[in-house]
């Protein structure tokens, strides 16, 4: 018996799991299915390849057949509505009108909405065709019952209006366990609702904390409301999708999928001579591009049409073949030859109809349609005629440039070449805009002479609009490789619905299943295509160059690379920067490093003008560029390093990418106008994508990206005195992004600078902007709830501010340079290490940054120490390391747990069980940094009518604010033993936010710190690889910047005291002795002589007044540079009296204290006491700010 292990009964719903293509004809997983999807949100059509779950559509499917199937039974139903939450993945269907009877069946002593949709194989629509002659789509089965074993849960109303009972009842894990029913009195109108939610695991979609992924939502969004949009062509019932009626007719959408015109479009109903209800409702369109069939029977979506549709055509072809015949005499045109030219649209009705498989996709009824009347419109004049117009013009090979203009036109940002498709040499521009295809247009739509004699004309060269950037067709495909290196793509729905990508394609006149090879066939290929090449115009800053065009090539590379073999690929320079030099003259740069360059090496006077985008130049300047067209155009090739580079700067895997961004960017010479696509990628694409990581990362000295830091720059600009009132976020903002040519523009700098004034627990936690007298968001939505920026009003958080960053600081620090012109600080260098106390979670290219700040009573404590240790100019980096003292987590206006193990960190909320004999709750009274009270309520209210272990929730009070939480989850008191267990409570709660440091920075030139590298390149692999390294790394780093900022302002103060004490002792002696100086009556000369005799000393007091853009080193040339006398001989005879001379002995005085004070020793190093003292203060002012939450307000 031992055999007896191989076999095994299964019960129906066991079967169903194990068996889902034998029932639903759709197994488990996502597939990729060449699909008709309509966009919800645009209305959009597309058919094309989509990876979803057919299982899931067939879930859907069913229960929206059954609903038909109750429209077509009862006349009373009236409304069918389908909804699908992007939220939980909660699918519903309504149907009003009709009802299940809440009553108990005698056979089976089951309540009969139990047995149609919670027991298999039962239902009402098992009898014979010849027993029951109804047009319905489903059988009851196993159909509708789908929905029910491949969700997690799955909830069934219905209304009996006979009865006058409400039914209720839920199923859970699959069908696994069925639910009491619950039945109360109603007096509601009938209706019937089934809600489920899918089991999408198991479906084979990927969950992100539960849920399906953003992408997925959308096609499902999508999905269902393509199959509710087709249940209202099959029903006379309004059809609702997510509450909105479906007002698109048949018609309507027929139209916009062929795109043809209205008179292309004929319209028949067939009646069935027995029965009025088996009519059909037939749509045939005559000479669509692209020949397309879509029918339905009784409602149910036949994909691959079926004899239904084969009726029709072959009707079609009896109906006319005399025609035909006359027509085209004794050349054989077949029904293949007329079908293929016609397309069918068909709703409908049959008797029983039987299918191929359980996916119900083609039609097998055996049924001859012998019923059905042929309406004489069928071969009326004007279908007739259309129809034989149409073979005549494809089977006489006449000209279709004409309907193929036509087409083309309709495409849109298109202007085509006249002569694209013909023998003509033509080409593509492909502008990144509007403002782009602008300057191109300047050029093919000129007068101009030399440009025509180019033969610059719209004649030979289109124009096709990118619109923006386009997505990375890399990241977005999956490549197959099969037999002979054969490959194929699997696009992901946001390649696939991608309009500009798949229109472009349509217009060259590519095809994904075409190679290009330098072959016969290639050739073969290649002479098929509407245009020779595209010419890219991008703007030529490093997003446009480096990320635009790097994107359209990846585009080309990924599915064609052997175009790039036939030159196929080229791109449009222009100026970026034009020098006009003092002769008239004008030098072109390309680039700013090529600029840049050619300053230093030559110091020639000129005049820079900048040229980022193409919008920048106006006619004439675009002409110029055309007309050194063969200058300006670089055709861009492959070697052999190429495909892999492709994938190193485009792929999917990060680790070769950040391996590339280590390194720094390689310049190039083109050669003989053609750039290898591996130069491109090691200087353009590589610098676009260290400038993208600037742009996201947190400085290691001040932890500030450029926005914040333009933010702060415009703050201290702005708010010169204290005296200066608020302004409101959007003026400030605006003024930032002047002043410091912040080129995304003021509105995204907006946002950064709210988040800059905001304080609550888990914001900010040193504002740099104080923003309490508006409202800037709040604690229970995350800052989500701030006020507009035209209303809301900041200034600056001056004290705090100024003491982290001394204004004194300015004039040693290093500035960013933009269109030749000063702006904000590459980056401020604070006395405390900012870059560890703010917390910062940010994504960027390769690396990611999640910081959780440190406890500042300790930093501030280590960087005491570490200046105590620090002797001399130089740093001995291990000493300094030893003096560091653990940096814990600093939980700042927060009770929450903190656990922090290395570098994993785990803080959890707080909360205690209430319970009372009439209700009971748990009272939460803290949550985590970045858990916000009003979002975690809504996610909580959310689970209980999506999870089964929820629904014990009875009710939520949230009653927090920015200063405490106090939240009371009110639970079923049967249930509220369970919470005893803390393990179980916190769990359900999900009050416990776990992370890992993750310290990656933007270092001092511009390079990737990566804190934990940084240390062991510094102090070796064994030091790195103890706990919280990184932000031991981020201290260390920050305070060698910090320590050479002191010990050079402590120079260049020095410097200056000490000329300025020159200048006043010698002002000082001339006044004593001004009776010996008389200068009445004498020459200039000898009063110079005599000043000179006497050892006075040559000075020049306007630049010791004013020295601030003057560098340290230079400070004592310039003092003596064009140095004179004029401070001595041009006092007036006031400034010599007695008391003007005893302010200046005063001011010297003061002068030499201060030098004496700056220059003090303490066995230190220069400046370590002023440091010393700058943090008491600062560290002062912080425990102030936040004992009051940074509140400037007067209550």
């Amino acid at each position: 018996m031992a055999t007896s292990a191989k076999y095994q009964q299964l019960t129906p719903r066991e079967s169903v799991m194990q068996n889902p293509d034998q029932w639903a004809g759709a197994g488990y997983g996502l597939s990729s299915y060449n699909t008709i999807c309509v966009d919800y949100s645009t209305s959009e059509i597309t058919i094309s390849n989509i990876r979803y779950s057919k299982l899931l559509y067939k879930m859907v499917d069913e229960l929206i057949v059954n609903c038909l199937d109750q429209a077509t039974l009862h006349k009373t139903v009236k409304k069918i509505s389908i909804e699908f939450s992007e939220n939980n993945g909660i699918i519903a269907v309504y149907n009003n009108g009709s009802f299940i009877p809440c009553t108990i069946d005698e056979k089976e002593k089951k309540y009969i909405p139990e047995m149609i949709f919670c027991n298999l194989l039962s239902g009402s629509n098992f009898t014979k065709a010849t027993d029951k002659k109804t047009a319905t789509g489903g059988k009851n089965g196993v159909g509708a019952k789908l929905a029910n074993v491949f969700s997690t849960n799955f909830k069934l109303e219905t209304v009996d209006a006979v009865n006058k009972l409400y039914y209720k009842q839920l199923c859970s894990r699959n069908m696994e366990i069925t639910d009491l029913p619950i039945i109360t009195k109603s007096t509601e109108a009938p209706y019937t609702k089934i809600t489920i939610l899918p089991d999408y695991e198991k479906l084979g979609f990927e969950l992100v904390d539960g849920k399906i992924n953003a992408s997925d939502k959308q096609l499902l969004r999508n999905l269902i409301y393509t199959r509710a949009l087709f249940s209202s062509f099959c029903t006379s019932a309004e059809v609702f999708y997510n509450g909105c009626k479906i007002e698109k007719t048949f018609r309507d959408f027929i139209l916009q999928l062929t795109k043809v015109e209205e008179t292309d479009i004929f319209e028949f109903q067939m009646n069935n001579r027995t029965d009025k209800s088996l009519n059909w409702r037939v749509f045939i369109v005559v000479g669509s591009t692209k020949k397309m069939d879509l029918s339905f029977v009784n409602g149910v979506h036949t994909a691959n049409g079926g004899r239904h549709v084969k009726f029709i055509y072959s009707t079609i072809y009896e109906k006319h073949e005399k025609f035909i015949k006359r027509t085209f005499g004794k050349r054989e045109i077949t029904q293949a030859d007329v079908s293929k030219h016609l397309s069918v649209f068909l709703v409908s009705n049959i008797i029983s109809p039987s299918y191929t498989s359980q996916s119900k996709d083609y039609l097998d009824s055996p049924t001859e349609f012998a019923d059905i009347v042929i309406p004489k419109s069928f071969i009326g004049q004007e279908f007739s005629e259309r129809l034989i117009q149409k073979l005549t013009d494809v089977l006489t090979d006449k000209p279709k440039t004409q309907t193929k203009r036509r087409e083309f036109a309709k495409i849109k940002k298109y202007e085509g070449a006249i002569n694209a498709g013909s023998k003509h040499n033509c080409y593509l521009f492909i502008p990144e805009g509007d403002s782009a295809a602008l300057f191109i247009n300047y050029t093919l739509k000129s007068n101009d002479k030399e440009i025509k004699k180019l033969g610059l004309t719209n004649e030979n060269y289109g124009v096709y609009i990118i619109q923006g950037k386009p997505p990375n067709a890399r990241k977005e495909t999956v490549v197959l490789t099969g037999a002979g290196d054969k490959k194929s793509y699997i696009k992901s729905t946001k390649m696939e619905n991608n309009e500009r990508f798949g229109a472009l394609v349509k217009v060259l006149g590519l095809d994904y299943k075409h190679t290009y090879e330098l072959t016969p066939e290639g050739d073969a290929q290649y002479k098929n295509l509407r245009y020779n090449g595209v010419i890219v115009a991008v703007d030529q800053d490093v997003d446009g160059v480096g990320h635009i065009f790097g994107l359209i090539m990846n585009f080309f590379h990924l599915y064609w690379p052997a175009l790039f073999k036939r030159d196929f690929v080229k791109r449009i320079t222009t100026p970026l920067v034009i020098a006009k030099l003092q002769d008239k003259s004008q030098v072109n740069f390309y680039s700013e490093r090529e600029y840049e360059s050619w300053v230093h090496s030559r110091n020639i006077k000129h005049r820079a003008s900048y040229f980022k985008g193409l919008a920048t130049h106006n006619k004439e300047s675009s002409l110029k560029v055309f007309r050194d067209f063969a200058k300006n155009v670089y055709t861009y090739t492959l070697d052999g390093l190429s495909d892999e580079l492709f994938e190193t700067y485009f792929g999917k895997d990060t680790t070769k990418r950040k391996e590339e961004l280590r390194n720094t960017i390689i310049p190039y010479t083109p050669q003989n106008m053609q750039i290898i696509c591996n130069d491109y990628l090691r200087c353009e694409a590589r610098e676009f994508q260290l400038e993208n990581i600037i742009r996201n990362l947190p400085h290691v000295i001040d932890g500030l990206r450029p926005a914040a830091r333009i933010a702060l720059a415009g703050a201290l600009e702005y708010f010169t005195s204290p005296s200066t009132n608020s302004v409101k976020v959007c003026e400030l903002a605006s003024s930032a992004a002047l002043k410091f040519k912040y080129e995304h523009g003021a509105v995204s700098l907006e946002e950064t600078i709210k988040t800059m004034n905001q304080s609550f627990p888990g914001a900010r936690i040193l504002p740099f902007l104080d923003g309490s007298e508006s409202s800037f968001g709040s604690r229970s939505m995350g800052g989500d709830d701030a006020g507009a920026s035209r209303y809301i009003k900041t200034k600056l958080n001056r004290e705090l501010v100024l003491l982290i960053f001394p204004q004194v600081d300015n004039h040693l620090l290093k500035y960013r340079k933009c269109e030749n012109e000063k702006c904000e600080p590459l980056y401020y260098v604070p006395i405390i290490p900012m870059a560890i106390l703010e917390n910062f979670a940010i994504p960027a290219t390769g690396w990611s940054c999640h910081i959780f700040a440190r406890d500042y009573k300790i930093v501030f404590k280590n960087v005491r120490k570490m200046i105590k240790a620090s002797a001399g100019s130089g740093c001995d980096y291990k000493k300094l390391y030893n003096c560091i003292e653990k940096m814990p987590y600093w939980n700042v206006h927060s009770n929450a747990i903190v656990e922090e193990t290395d570098e994993k960190i785990s803080i959890t909320g707080i909360y205690k069980l209430v319970t009372q004999s009439k209700k009971s709750y748990l009272h939460i009274t803290e949550l985590p940094v970045g858990i916000w009270s009003k979002k975690w309520r809504e996610m909580m209210l959310e689970l209980s009518d999506t999870k089964p272990e929820y629904n014990i929730i009875q009710d939520i009070i949230d009653s927090s604010n920015d200063d405490t939480i106090d939240i009371k989850v009110y639970i079923n008191t049967a249930d509220i033993e369970k919470f005893n267990s803390e393990e179980y409570a916190l769990n359900f709660l999900k009050i416990t936010k776990k992370a890992t440091s993750s310290c990656n920075l933007l270092g001092i030139n511009n390079t990737i710190f990566e804190a934990v590298r940084e240390l062991e390149l510094l102090l070796g692999k064994e030091v790195a690889e103890t706990p919280n390294t990184g932000y031991n790394s981020i201290l260390l780093s920050w305070f060698v910047e910090r320590k050479n900022l002191y010990i050079a302002r402590v120079e260049r103060i020095a410097i200056i005291l000490r000329w300025k004490i020159i200048m006043l002792e010698n002002i000082i002696r001339y006044v004593d002795n001004s009776r010996s100086y008389s200068v009445s009556n004498k020459d200039l000369e000898i009063v110079i002589q005599e000043l000179t005799r006497d050892g006075y000393m040559l000075i020049n007091s306007l630049r010791v007044a004013s020295c601030a853009d003057i560098p340290t080193d230079k400070l004592e040339d310039a003092f003596v540079d064009g140095g004179n006398y004029n401070y001595l001989i041009d006092l007036r005879d006031r400034d010599k009296l007695t008391d003007s001379n005893k302010k200046r002995l005063e001011k010297l005085e003061e002068l030499k204290k201060e030098l004496a004070y700056i220059t003090q020793s303490n066995n230190l190093f220069p400046g370590s006491h002023i440091w010393l003292s700058e943090l008491e203060r600062l560290e002062h002012c912080i425990d102030d700010g936040l004992t009051r939450r940074w509140n400037t307000t007067e209550n």
